[in-house]
């Protein structure tokens, strides 16, 4: 019996491959191009609008770099691993130490670390005095007699951050109402509190110093630093940053910070918080043997690491300069 193919029924799954539109065919890409690009060191070729970029040499890099103040070179560091590399130079080529624990603890992170310890070529030693066993009511009117270096131009702008205390010392401040201002503001949480803190450095400042502990560390730090070439004894930082304060529009209200420099501790010192002396050269009873014990460590630790110092910087005379008499 014959079968007549043409009336027999196909199967639905050879209709349904037979009504199939026919693939579209993909454009051969010219991969020997693309790898010829490569060998030849090429960038490649893309679709997108081109955009273009200038390429600078390192040593230019560097000189940019170098203009730029901390707080932005820290940003460029985060932008690639080459920018990061330029950035550490200029960023950590001044150190700062003191005997604080703060400061001594980033001295040890700076100093250890295997690249950047290479890039450090001076080192600040913060030897600005707390003074010891200073009451409460000395503490306060040094506190008010230095607001004028710590805010902004109170004769003209209102000064209105998150602390109400602050607030009100500040507004009397702006009036002159020094009567009762003492009664009115002595229990204050950062009177109190900043009183304390600065007691604590006065008496870490003077363990540290005599027990032999910040010398051994500092020690320890520049055995590192075989690219270190100037040392600078310095009494100021924190004076400085006062003027810098002055100069720049003072503490922002909003933030309670004025402008970051100096070393570690200066730049997280809370703003109405007294800070401490320089070297008060009508007061050198008080003061000589903590001068004395400044320079005897910075000069010790140099001598004792063998470090191939080209220049050590010693204030003389003026605003925390040292005077002869204080090394006899």
């Amino acid at each position: 019996m014959l079968i007549d193919s043409d009336n027999f029924p196909d199967p639905p799954e050879l209709v349904s491959a037979v009504n199939m539109p026919a693939p579209k065919t993909q454009p051969m890409q010219n991969k020997s191009s693309k790898s010829s690009r490569r060998i030849q060191g090429l960038p490649p070729q893309i679709d997108a609008p081109f955009r273009k970029v200038v390429y600078l040499p390192p040593e230019l890099k560097v000189t940019v770099l170098a203009r730029l103040d901390k707080r932005d070179l820290k940003n460029v560091r985060l932008a690639a691993k080459e920018w990061n590399a330029i950035a550490t130079g200029p960023l950590f080529d001044r150190v700062y130490i003191s005997c604080r624990a703060k400061d001594m603890e980033v001295f040890k992170s700076i100093t250890t670390h295997p690249v950047i310890s290479r890039g450090v070529r001076e080192l600040v030693y913060d030897s600005s005095l707390f003074q010891d066993g200073m009451m409460i009511s000395d503490y306060f009117w040094h506190l008010y007699g230095s607001l004028a270096w710590m805010t902004v131009d109170l004769n003209s702008e209102t000064f209105n951050c998150a602390n109400d205390e602050i607030n009100a010392f500040v507004e009397d401040y702006r009036r002159n109402a020094t009567k009762g201002l003492y009664k009115r503001h002595i229990r204050d949480d950062f009177i109190v509190e900043g009183h304390k803190n600065y007691q604590h450095y006065a008496e870490v400042e003077r363990r540290g110093l005599r027990n032999g502990l910040f010398l051994s560390r500092l020690c320890g730090g520049l055995r590192h630093l075989d690219n270190l070439r100037s040392v600078v004894l310095n009494s100021s930082l924190w004076t400085f940053q006062l003027y810098e304060n002055k100069r720049t529009g003072g503490v922002k209200a909003n933030t309670l910070h004025g402008p970051e420099s100096g070393s570690p501790l200066v730049r997280s010192w809370h703003p109405f918080h007294l800070r401490p002396f320089h070297w008060n050269c009508d007061d050198l009873e008080n003061e000589r043997s903590l001068i004395c014990e400044h320079y005897y460590v910075m000069t010790a630790a140099i001598t004792k690491t063998h470090r191939n110092i080209k220049s050590i910087e010693i204030p003389h005379g003026g605003i925390g300069g040292l005077p002869p008499q204080a090394l006899i």
